[in-house]
């Protein structure tokens, strides 16, 4: 061992190197309902349209809080104290 200690990585170094993993796994829900809407078109229940709706909704609402914690997490490794 040397006398010298090795530096751990501060958050601001680790964020922009996991970003794109984190979004791929953030994104596997998205997957999840897009493939319920291609299962539930293949045999439509009577309320198909407000089902298909609410998951066009939630894909929508989820795909933009993933661009927004990714612009934070582009934020937060970017600035400098």
């Amino acid at each position: 061992m040397s006398g010298e200690e090795q530096r751990k990585p501060t958050l601001r170094e680790i964020l922009p190197r996991i970003k794109l993993l984190f979004f791929m796994v953030m994104s596997f829900p998205v997957i999840g309902m897009v493939a319920v809407l291609v299962i539930l078109a293949m045999k439509p229940p009577q309320n198909f349209e407000i089902i298909a709706g609410l998951i066009v909704f939630l894909i929508l609402f989820y795909t933009a809080s993933n661009f927004y914690i990714m612009r934070k997490i582009d934020e937060v490794s970017v600035k400098r104290d």
